[in-house]
């Protein structure tokens, strides 16, 4: 289990136990409700299937007084939650650069780049889009700060200068 998350947003097992007896979506929205209502999220989706979540992210003005927030569309994929959702910025502009801590789309998906915040394979059902949310807010905050001191704050992991994956890299 991924240690990313922060521990009142994974699943637990009343929240495995809910999702059973109702759905994962509907456990997952009350989280989302109750921890990431200040995100505004407006869920995408065709015939009550969620695809994915908008949402802002209000910005520090010590960190940038240039931007307020920054919107970012999470892509829910088919398989959730056997897998990680994307998250993508939709208006703030990030150039692929290995050491933002990024991925790379594949060409077919027109290279556009998403965050880095949680692996695949430290993802696992005990993860929350709610945590997503919330990483990916202190990721923008993390991304600004190393585009104005051009150092990542924190801990971060070697990526691929070509894709951005992390670890062996067969690109």
């Amino acid at each position: 289990m991924t240690k990313r998350i922060p521990p009142n947003l994974k699943f637990s097992r009343k929240h495995h136990d809910e999702a059973r007896e109702t759905s994962r979506w509907l456990v997952e929205s009350k989280l989302i409700k109750e921890k990431c209502s200040g995100y505004n999220p407006e869920f995408k989706g065709i015939n009550n299937e969620i695809k994915g979540i908008d949402y802002v992210i209000q910005i520090d003005s010590e960190i940038d007084t240039h931007i307020d927030n920054v919107t970012l569309r999470m892509v829910i994929p088919e398989d959730y939650p056997t897998s990680l959702p994307r998250v993508y910025p939709l208006d703030l502009i990030i150039p692929f650069d290995h050491r933002a801590h990024v991925y790379r789309d594949s060409p077919a998906n027109g290279r556009k780049v998403h965050l880095c915040m949680v692996t695949q394979g430290e993802w696992t059902r005990d993860c929350s889009i709610a945590g997503l949310m919330v990483l990916s807010a202190i990721w923008v905050h993390k991304y600004l700060i190393w585009r104005k001191t051009g150092k990542w704050p924190g801990r971060g992991r070697t990526h691929c200068n070509r894709c951005g994956n992390i670890g062996k890299c067969d690109c």
